[in-house]
């Protein structure tokens, strides 16, 4: 991305399994990021189980925005968590 020119950059997290490997890789990211100059200014988790009408489901998914919060805590980013998303399957 800092080839292309872009100073700053948008991270995400797509369901849990990614979500953990991105969180567990926070570090690392965080040092590459720094040696080529780009920012993360945003970090976004997408967990579509959120609205899914399983409460079990639901639940485990609102429990993962836990790990957004020390992506803002740590990174100081904006950490969208957008909950009007429909449930769908991909």
């Amino acid at each position: 991305m800092a080839n292309l020119g872009f100073e700053a950059i948008e991270l995400e997290g797509v369901r849990e399994k990614n979500l953990r490997e991105v969180y567990e890789n926070r570090e690392r990211q965080k040092g590459k990021c720094q040696e080529v100059g780009v920012k993360v200014v945003n970090f976004c988790p997408v967990l579509p189980d959120i609205v899914n009408l399983n409460e079990e489901k639901r639940k485990k998914a609102l429990k993962l925005l836990d790990l957004d919060f020390i992506w803002q805590d740590q990174w100081d980013v904006l950490v969208k968590r957008n909950m009007k998303m429909l449930a769908m399957r991909f």
